[in-house]
């Protein structure tokens, strides 16, 4: 066994999105990952397509630093998508179960009996077989000269008619009858064109999908998931913060509107932890199927939330705000993996950054025995607070962290400009910084070469590496987005200062001719 760690920073142009795989080498599938942030809603689709493109099966944490909309959006609408992707998986074993019949009247009035007592509630392994008898009796009741109108009605009278014991997934009768009505005639006029098998089963999945995904208000949640986040545990700040927004709750345990009524999934409730403890161990120990850190696999833990900030094993934490919302209120994670330390504060500002960074680098970490970890001898790495804004990543917090890269969120936002002159000044000027990591950065600034139109790699003495193509329209298709990797195995996490404790950053280098990925080596 052989652990690795991989962090990425996905362009989420003005936003932050992290996420965090730790899986075995030798055994993929064995290991844990955890979503922070989504960026803005629009970004949802981009985070779920990075997530298909690197073949996870699975989330198994999201983590809602805070409630501000270029965190939580996109994970909110990732959320509302997987709910929409269930009730709709839901409904299509129903349809595809019953698409039989002597003649067009009895295959409609069947599908549509199956697909509305599905949406009333015979859903499952049971009742089901209620929806299935519900398609039966419809499709034996209707005349065989019935126009497409009756056959629809006596499908939607018998199912009406018929018990539904488990909860509904559609609360409303006309959601219900409409969908149903759509499926069993786009089912119909697929079986008269001669469809049948794999392509019959499209065709009634996406009849069913695209019926349903109008009726949900969030547009950037109208997307095919998978189910990959059916049992996501979600972290956040909980329901006492004041930022707490309308439908977060709901869309967590599968609680959620379409055309303005009720639905549900079909799935238990997903788990949700809201103000993790300070000085927990989240990855591993968090979640339904908690267990204690395996040997040698790399952690996270949480440091902030709420307004406090962790200050040591068995020290009082300390409140650095009173405010019941703002940036302040952060959740902020340490990825720990033997001597590589990582950081990720959300939007915390250098009010509680500061004296975080001195216990973290003073106190030690818990070991989850009773005892602390070995200081670090550095922050191998971090991802700059808030963007690059100028309240975040003080001096005072370099000089404790002594980080060796940084990595920067901070697509183009006409309203906020980051990230800020004098961050990147700061960290230009850091001494222990070898390269600091962009992704994207359209306002001009003297210590970043791109932002002038230079050749970011020919400047002397330039730490500063824009990734992607640093296009004006962050949502462009096609286009080489922003994305940062950052790499690190066991053995390197484990080697001395000096024999190979390294990790590797990957970015898409514009510069580069032609232009395409490059890796950059980064000791610590």
């Amino acid at each position: 066994m052989a652990w690795m760690l991989d962090i990425h920073l996905i362009d989420v142009g003005q936003g932050d999105s992290t996420l965090i795989d730790v899986y075995d080498d030798v055994n993929p599938l064995y290991g844990r990952t955890m979503l922070i942030d989504g960026g803005e809603s629009a970004y949802a689709r981009t985070v779920h397509d990075y997530i298909l493109h690197l073949g996870l099966p699975r989330v198994t944490h999201f983590v809602c630093t805070h409630y501000d909309k270029d965190h939580r959006g996109g994970l909110h609408a990732l959320l509302l998508a997987d709910d929409l992707t269930n009730v709709a998986w839901r409904l299509t074993l129903a349809a595809n179960a019953n698409t039989v019949g002597a003649n067009r009247p009895e295959r409609i009035a069947s599908v549509t009996g199956a697909v509305y007592s599905a949406a009333e509630g015979n859903w499952g392994p049971v009742n089901s077989m209620l929806a299935n008898g519900v398609a039966t009796v419809a499709r034996t009741s209707v005349g065989a000269g019935a126009t497409d109108a009756q056959a629809v009605g006596v499908g939607v009278q018998v199912a009406v008619s018929a018990p539904n014991p488990a909860p509904a997934l559609l609360t409303n009768h006309l959601n219900r009858r409409a969908v149903a009505r759509a499926v069993a005639l786009a089912a119909a006029d697929a079986i008269d064109n001669g469809q049948a098998g794999p392509a019959l089963t499209a065709t009634v999945s996406t009849a069913v999908f695209d019926n349903l995904r109008r009726r949900v208000a969030m547009q950037q949640a109208r997307f095919w998931t998978g189910n990959r986040y059916n049992n996501t545990h979600v972290i956040d700040l909980g329901d006492g913060d004041s930022g707490l927004p309308a439908g977060w709750t709901g869309a967590i345990s599968g609680q959620f509107t379409m055309s303005g009524n009720a639905a549900r999934t079909s799935f238990p409730a997903r788990m949700r932890t809201s103000l993790p403890v300070l000085g927990s161990e989240l990855l591993w120990g968090s979640g339904p199927a908690a267990i204690a850190p395996p040997p040698g696999a790399p952690r996270v833990y949480a440091v902030a939330r709420g307004g406090w900030v962790w200050q040591g094993v068995n020290a009082a934490a300390q409140q650095v705000t009173l405010a019941p919302t703002g940036n302040n209120r952060s959740i902020g994670l340490v990825v720990q993996f033997n001597d590589f330390l990582y950081s990720t504060f959300g939007d915390l500002g250098s009010v509680g950054e500061d004296p975080l960074m001195t216990a973290l680098t003073t106190q030690g970490l818990p070991d989850l025995a009773g005892g602390v970890l070995p200081l670090p001898d550095c922050l191998a790495s971090f991802k700059v607070s808030h963007h690059g804004s100028k309240s975040s990543t003080s001096v005072a917090f370099l000089n404790a962290a002594q980080p060796v890269s940084a990595l920067v969120s901070s697509g183009f936002h006409l309203g906020h400009q980051h990230p800020d002159e004098s961050l990147v000044f700061r960290l230009h000027t850091q001494a222990s910084i070898r390269n600091y990591f962009l992704t994207n950065c359209k306002f001009q600034t003297h210590v970043v070469p791109a932002t002038n139109q230079q050749n970011q790699l020919l400047v002397p003495g330039n730490k500063s590496l824009v990734a992607g193509d640093n296009a004006d329209v962050n949502l462009a298709p096609g286009r080489h987005r922003g994305d940062i990797r950052l790499r690190i195995t066991e053995d390197q996490s484990n080697a001395m200062q000096g024999a190979g404790r390294q990790y590797s950053v990957r970015y898409w280098e514009d510069d580069l001719v032609p232009p395409g990925p490059r890796m950059v080596t980064e000791p610590f």
